[in-house]
């Protein structure tokens, strides 16, 4: 990382020098001019407390989706971190042995994956791809060396629509052409009658970008902007980058930290640097890689779009920072009217009300957490690498498109009580997005199977079993894990309250931490006697750990080929954990939000922890008011 504080001791120590001399020579307001000038190519302050940054840790276990595919690639750095986590990317450079043996019958890759590359693989691409001697000779040998060789060709141009004719020869070479901006396909098809046209947007990869953070760790940052400023074009991108600091800088009158600016060209060429008017508040550049670590240490990220007029077309930023758990707060453009809502990525329209709403985000961690939580419930679900790998796949028929691609999860559920099936069915049957089993054991008591399976929500496949009360709640578990043929298992209590998006959420938690089991660690609580209202182990919220709450219990099938529920009816869950530790698989505390534990004087708990022990490891959100919305 830059020095900036030794260089702008050292220039300015030239600098005064300089000044002294050439005023005595009667050259004051050139030179004076000069030196602010010099001075702009210097960060106005050290990077203090943002210096640490880590390089961004990729996510534990990460699975590449479509592994068994072997993708020959020609990518710039950002990108190739991104698609390296879905297939088997293998880069390809100018001149390797296989271009010359075409005649081989063993086929290296089953596709080629060209983007519009200014620096391809590292820079032995290099001008190969666009320019006045573009495409390369190289480029065009590898090409068709694959189409004899009956490999499927792609571009992407992730540089449209501003690079459209930058790019558009080198495209001219390809079987299947994709673009970020979805109104230049007319364009691309009149100018490519014999290619496949389709749109690719960026998206998030979770295994870097994602919201996980160690046990206590909190943002501590209020506001960022990462970026670069062109003084010399852009003009609509100057206006949108004056709203959102403008705003940026009147919030942080009001708050601790404010606007921290990180600059992609600090300290090079005056075309590149700030307003004056900003300069405070530059820290500085950083790494794309230490950038992507920097967004979880901000409650706030900002965003402008160059591109503002078309559906498809925004940039990486607002995947990246979003999937790290940053509010994303952005400039209007058509595209996040298309992929996003405002309750997801809020809009600055004006200055005096954007600062209102920052302070808002910055200053209530309810308000921040929910917006951030529905924006990366929205990109795990539309806008991730996996995504756009298989949208890519499935239009060169490498894999098939799915007609129904909603997770199974098996929900596990044993009670003794008949009063709370109702309960219970009502649980299961408001949860979205997933296709459900339901497996209920109905455990010492005295209903028919048969009868109990009717009344299963409609849309709800599943088993009932029955079992005598010599039988413990591990063993029922257990009976159930074996019977459930799901990708996930659920565990379900029958009295506590799952909303609408609680197993989603769970699965979409299990996908980007690459964990084992996910629970919540961090969860709410209805404590029935006093009618408290408490968030348990709230510093344990986003992380990996050793414990969850047992009724949050989701996990991947293979958990239990290898790991049982102990004999035993209290402690079945601790002693579950206990045991997945001991085995190696690793566990992950997701968000509090979409549960509520009931904890009611009147009914008898599996779960035995004296009230004292609750509070003392909670935080009392209300009193007396009964069960609060915790739905997001």
């Amino acid at each position: 990382m830059v020095n900036f504080r030794e260089q702008a001791r050292s220039v300015g120590d030239d600098m005064s020098r300089f000044v002294n001399v050439m005023r005595r020579q009667g050259a004051r307001k050139a030179v004076e001019k000069a030196a602010f000038a010099l001075s702009r190519r210097v960060a106005p302050r050290s990077f203090g407390e943002w210096s640490d940054v880590e390089e961004i840790t990729p996510a534990l276990n990460p699975r590449k989706p479509f592994q068994k595919i072997a993708v020959g690639s020609i990518l710039d750095e950002f990108s190739e971190r991104a698609w390296g986590y879905e297939f088997d990317l293998r880069p390809v450079n100018p001149g390797e042995s296989f271009v010359l043996n075409a005649q081989s019958d063993e086929r290296p890759f089953e596709l080629l994956f060209v983007e519009s590359a200014w620096n391809g693989n590292g820079g032995k691409w290099q001008y190969q791809l666009t320019g006045p001697n573009a495409p390369s000779p190289a480029l065009k040998e590898l090409v068709d060396w694959c189409n004899a060789s009956g490999i499927p060709t792609v571009f992407w141009n992730k540089e449209d629509p501003a690079h459209f004719d930058d790019f558009i020869k080198t495209a001219e070479l390809f079987d299947f052409v994709f673009t970020t901006d979805a109104n230049l396909v007319p364009q691309y098809e009149s100018a490519l009658p014999s290619a496949n046209v389709g749109v690719l947007p960026f998206a998030a990869q979770p295994v870097l970008h994602n919201p996980i953070l160690k046990a206590g760790e909190e943002r501590r940052g209020d506001i960022a902007f990462a970026g670069t400023y062109f003084a010399h074009k852009f003009e609509s991108r100057q206006q949108q980058i004056a709203l959102v600091l403008d705003a940026a800088v009147r919030a942080s009158r009001s708050l601790k930290d404010g606007l921290v600016i990180f600059s992609r060209f600090a300290g090079r060429e005056d075309k590149y640097q700030f307003p004056s008017e900003y300069e405070r508040y530059v820290e500085g550049a950083l790494p794309h890689n230490k950038m992507l670590s920097a967004f979880k240490r901000f409650k706030v990220v900002l965003n402008v779009n160059t591109i503002t007029q078309s559906p498809t077309m925004c940039s990486r930023r607002i995947f990246e920072a979003g999937a790290s758990g940053a509010v994303v707060v952005s400039t209007d453009s058509l595209a996040l009217h298309e992929m996003f809502s405002e309750d997801e990525v809020p809009i600055i329209r004006d200055v005096e009300g954007g600062s209102y709403l920052l302070r808002r985000i910055v200053n209530s961690p309810e308000v921040r957490d929910r917006i951030s939580h529905r924006a990366q419930r929205k990109i795990w679900e539309n806008h991730t690498y996996t995504d756009r790998a298989f949208t890519l796949l499935s239009s060169i028929g490498l894999v098939e498109k799915q007609s129904d691609a909603r997770p199974k999860v098996s929900i596990l559920a044993s009670t003794n009580r008949p009063q709370q099936l109702s309960h219970l069915f009502s649980q299961v049957a408001r949860q979205r997005n997933v296709e459900i089993e339901l497996m209920v054991m109905l455990h010492g008591i005295d209903e028919q199977p048969e009868a109990v399976r009717a009344q299963f929500p409609e849309g709800v496949s599943g088993q009932v079993f029955q079992a005598s009360k010599s039988w413990s709640l591990g063993k029922c578990m257990n009976h159930l894990a074996a019977e459930a043929t799901g990708d996930f298992l659920a565990k379900f209590d029958d009295d506590d309250l799952y909303f609408e998006n609680y197993l989603r959420d769970q699965i979409n938690a299990l996908e980007y931490s690459g964990a084992d089991i996910v629970g919540k660690r961090a969860s709410y609580l209805h404590h029935g006697q006093s009618d408290s209202f408490l968030l348990r182990n709230p510093a344990h919220e986003m992380c990996f750990t050793d414990f969850v709450a047992g009724p949050t219990l989701v996990w991947r099938r293979q958990v239990t080929e290898g790991l049982e529920f102990p004999d035993r009816t209290k402690g079945e869950d601790t002693g579950f954990l206990n045991g997945a530790v001991k085995s190696g698989y690793t566990i992950y505390s997701a968000d509090r939000f979409n549960f509520i534990q009931m904890r009611s004087p009147s009914v008898a708990h599996t779960w035995e922890v004296d009230d004292e022990v609750i509070f003392a490891n909670a935080r009392v959100i209300a009193l007396g008011s009964g069960i609060l919305n915790v739905e997001c």
